[in-house]
């Protein structure tokens, strides 16, 4: 696997943030930097160009919103509407947005976005890990794909959070 890790802030003498990992070329990564409060932990959006064997690159978006403040996780939404909600060509964009469906910064992607994991989806219960109530973790995507598969992995220990896989395919929507 190709990896590539997008450092949000330093700690414990090294680096905490997102991670990406894929089995094709990753290029042109670029760490991106929401807004936030003084006191929070600086949240980010890491951007990288994904170059399959064949075909057009596909650009992944990786975040983590903040999890205590709705006003926050709002303009951390805007922020990511702002920077790639006009975007031409494929984009996904994936990660914990501590956000319940009905929640304004859900709302406020979907106006710009498609969601390959439905708002409210059946079993798209993901937090907390050992028993999930929520579904606050979300893949989203810009541009002509299809959802072939979706559903959270039954997996209590490597995260606070159950891992969601979302399998689609290009040029369809």
């Amino acid at each position: 696997m190709n990896v590539e890790f997008a450092k949000a802030i330093d700690l414990q003498g090294g680096g905490y943030g997102l991670a990406m990992l894929s089995r094709f070329p990753i290029k042109e990564v670029k760490t991106h930097k929401l807004p936030g409060k003084a006191g929070q932990e600086a949240r980010i959006v890491m951007r990288a160009t994904v170059v399959p064997d064949e075909g057009e690159a596909i650009t992944f978006l990786n975040t983590d919103l903040q999890h205590d403040d709705g006003a926050t996780r709002e303009r951390q939404v805007a922020t990511i509407n702002e920077l790639f909600g006009n975007e031409d060509g494929p984009l996904i964009l994936a990660g914990d947005f501590n956000a319940e469906p009905n929640s304004e910064p859900v709302k406020a992607l979907a106006k710009r976005w498609t969601f390959v994991t439905e708002p409210g989806g059946k079993g798209l219960l993901t937090s907390p890990s050992d028993t999930p109530t929520e579904q606050i973790d979300y893949v989203l995507f810009r541009g002509k794909f299809k959802a072939v598969e979706v559903k959270v992995i039954d997996e209590k220990i490597a995260s606070d959070h159950r891992p969601v896989l979302a399998v689609v395919r290009r040029g369809e929507k």
